[in-house]
């Protein structure tokens, strides 16, 4: 299965995920900013609900090829760096992806997340957490875990997720 997914041209991404602030460093999510004049932002319960379910909308998106999702959620500008290294995704790549995932027979069996940190500095959201998921291909069942970092923002009253990186955590 690895081979397979090996020909996917998203196949890294294939976790959906995500690019790094990197001026930025890791808070805890309810945490205060750590000092005066910080430019992050707390967050309350409803935004993170908020911010978590289109996290779910679009790593979901992502394996069920949802295009509608996609092409709602990626802006043209996209960047995204997957797990296993190869070229940076762009939109139409993140999206073909998508497509080769599904054409393969590929099926999201499970997608957990954990230690999950919200850093908000004015519109930009980048939500850092640890992920684990199942897939299958075929009949190959694959377990994946690492780390995940997904930068969000609203456009029109709806989140978008501009970039996302993925990485094993090693």
């Amino acid at each position: 299965m690895t081979r397979l997914l090996e020909r996917l041209p998203l196949t890294a991404a294939c976790t959906a995920a995500l690019a790094l602030l990197p001026a930025c460093s890791a808070q805890k999510q309810d945490a205060e900013p750590t000092s005066a004049g910080s430019p992050v932002q707390a967050v309350d319960g409803a935004f993170r609900a908020d911010l978590f379910a289109a996290r779910e909308r679009i790593w979901r998106g992502w394996f069920a090829n949802d295009t509608v999702v996609l092409a709602a959620m990626l802006p043209a500008d996209f960047v995204g760096i997957g797990f296993g290294g190869g070229p940076f995704d762009t939109r139409e790549t993140a999206m073909k992806g998508a497509a080769d995932f599904a054409a393969a027979g590929g099926k999201l069996v499970s997608l957990a997340f954990a230690d999950d940190r919200i850093q908000r500095i004015g519109d930009v959201t980048t939500l850092f957490s640890n992920y684990t998921m199942v897939f299958t291909v075929g009949k190959d069942s694959t377990t994946q875990a690492g780390r995940a970092t997904e930068v969000f923002t609203k456009r029109g009253g709806r989140w978008i997720n501009p970039a996302w990186h993925l990485d094993s955590g090693k």
